[in-house]
């Protein structure tokens, strides 16, 4: 018995996805939120690669206080060619408007 073809065709989507996760790369994380999830600053720099979320200088050193446990940051632009598929994926899944709906009271 092989797969169903819906997982086969989930699976087709997800390598399409991460296809164009790679072409876009961090500029498309950017794109999709263009202002800090914090603040709304438009001189975004940063990410909490596992909270999801694009950062200002400002806030990122608050996110950093936090600790690592809690907020890993990575710079969008010093650090571009270091980011996974999987990071591209999570910050365009999560993204700062998901995240603060969530996250606010």
């Amino acid at each position: 018995s092989g797969a169903s073809p819906q997982k086969g065709s989930n699976r087709r989507i997800e390598r399409e996805v991460m296809k164009e996760l790679d072409k876009s790369g961090v500029q498309g994380v950017v794109k999709r939120n263009p202002t800090c999830a914090d603040c709304g600053s438009p001189k975004v720099e940063w990410a909490s690669i596992n909270l999801g979320v694009v950062l200002c200088i400002e806030c990122s050193g608050g996110h950093r206080n936090l600790g690592s446990h809690v907020s890993k940051v990575r710079s969008l632009f010093l650090d571009s060619s270091t980011w996974t598929p999987p990071q591209l994926a999570l910050m365009t899944a999560v993204g700062n408007d998901l995240f603060n709906r969530h996250w606010e009271c």
